[in-house]
């Protein structure tokens, strides 16, 4: 590696580092602040209901329509006493367990997307095993790779920027800043374009902002010679299909990526804003608790007994 990248890459990681170390929140803890409730509402719901008719509801129809008397009874006994609380708590908090299985396949996904991602990069053979439970995700991104011209630049990379504090607050307001990691940025069809990837049933309101924020970070540390390229053209979601193994690509035009970013910049600086007024009332209520300790010293002092 020539020395002059060298010494980008050496400040490309100092840069992210102070950032981390001044507390910067990440992307995914600002988009985090969007209202996701109500589509996790219907989704928390459809999975106990889920969980009833796999347990009781489909069985039962198959023993009725069998005509199966023991089974029914089986069935039907299942959920007297113990069981029926053993399995009305487990409905109940089943989705947690769901939202556990996305997240680990989630990262499986996203490791067996680097592994291809690397190989494609460096023209070396891809070594990976694998597992069942990606193995639509897998075959939706190996699809995308296949249908397009796709040719990898940077993998799984940090991030960070600087905002101007005085576009959130008045003068004095502390740095406005994010980092995060980017999945990928490659030409696509010899468009320049940052892309996250994702192992979901669908692509969420906050999944633009997101990669709107990965985008501005990329080509911020460009721009401030921290990081070595050429600014991105677009931004992408490139969405992996967990049940269907197809993939669902969908671009941002640079306007597009602006706009989208622009919302995200507002979390931002709402997010240190909010932080700051957290710091201003325990400043506050530690002054307040130093000013009835005084007040009990003086007392004590004018009346010791």
């Amino acid at each position: 590696m020539p020395e002059e990248i060298i010494v980008i890459e050496d400040k490309a990681k100092s840069f992210y580092e102070r950032l981390e170390e001044e507390g910067a929140p990440h992307v995914t803890t600002l988009t985090g602040l969007l209202d996701k409730s109500t589509p996790l509402m219907y989704w928390a719901a459809g999975l106990s209901f889920d969980y009833v008719k796999d347990l009781f509801l489909d069985p039962l129809r198959v023993a009725v329509h069998k005509k199966n008397e023991d089974e029914i009874f089986r069935i039907i006994n299942q959920f007297y006493d113990q069981e029926i609380e053993h399995h009305y708590k487990r409905a109940k908090s089943y989705h947690r367990e769901k939202s556990k299985e996305a997240k680990d396949i989630g990262t499986y996904v996203h490791e067996a997307a680097e592994a291809i991602f690397r190989a494609m990069l460096e023209n070396s053979p891809l070594e990976i095993p694998i597992d069942e439970d990606i193995e639509k995700p897998v075959k939706a991104l190996l699809k995308w790779i296949a249908d397009n011209n796709v040719t990898p630049v940077l993998i799984e990379k940090k991030v960070g920027a600087v905002l101007m504090a005085s576009d959130f607050g008045p003068e004095g307001t502390p740095e406005i800043s994010f980092i995060g990691r980017l999945d990928l940025k490659a030409y696509v069809n010899e468009k320049l374009t940052i892309i996250d990837h994702k192992a979901a049933k669908g692509i969420y309101n906050d999944a633009p902002l997101q990669v709107a924020a990965y985008d501005y970070a990329h080509n911020f540390m460009i721009e401030n010679g921290l990081l070595e390229g050429q600014p991105s053209e677009a931004s992408a979601i490139l969405r992996l299909d967990k049940e269907t193994g197809m993939p669902e690509y969908v671009e941002y035009s640079r306007d597009q990526t602006d706009d989208n970013f622009n919302s995200f910049s507002l979390l931002c600086g709402f997010w240190h804003m909010d932080k700051q007024r957290k710091e201003n009332e325990r400043f506050r209520k530690q002054e307040q608790r130093e000013r009835e300790k005084e007040k009990k010293k003086v007392k004590k002092t004018e009346d010791p007994y």
